[in-house]
């Protein structure tokens, strides 16, 4: 089991954030946005789009990554996009690679589109959650229907 490392003094938290729809997505930094009060937020997210890629762990003789600008609103949030799945993000983000911080719980998401049903199989949301509770840390996966009418309401996912 993962030992917790909130810091008691502030009753603050350490995140890692990823998701499946990649580092642009408008759910990851809504999710970031939200986080952001508790604690301290990595996201380790993939450089694009990775929908559908479940826990898939590619065989890679390297991975690249990049280190993206945070908007102004989000001091205390470092973001990463590398080059794979969602689930490979989970492992670089809890490997120590990019950040020492140490890991209180995993969010995966916000995604676009429900994961539900047999969807969950496939989900690389999900599969980034799971992923990071195999290797022992406490992890959520988020999705939010987003339907044809543009009734996105992030900041309330």
């Amino acid at each position: 089991m993962v030992e917790k490392h909130q810091d008691e003094a502030t009753n603050q938290m350490n995140f890692l954030l990823t998701n499946d729809d990649g580092i642009a997505a408008p759910g990851l930094w809504a999710a970031a946005r939200a986080l952001a009060p508790l604690g301290r937020v990595l996201i380790v997210a993939p450089s694009r789009n990775y929908s559908g890629y479940g826990a898939a762990l590619p065989p890679a003789d390297e991975i690249s990554f990049t280190l993206r600008p945070s908007p102004r609103d989000l001091p205390f949030v470092t973001a990463f996009a590398v080059d794979g799945t969602p689930a490979t993000c989970a492992h670089v983000g809890l490997s120590g690679a990019l950040s020492a911080m140490p890991i209180d719980l995993v969010v995966s998401g916000i995604n676009a589109g429900l994961n539900v049903g047999r969807d969950v199989f496939l989900s690389g949301t999900v599969g980034a959650a799971l992923t990071a509770r195999i290797l022992g840390y406490p992890a959520i996966a988020m999705s939010m229907e987003t339907g044809n009418n543009g009734g996105e309401h992030w900041d309330t996912a």
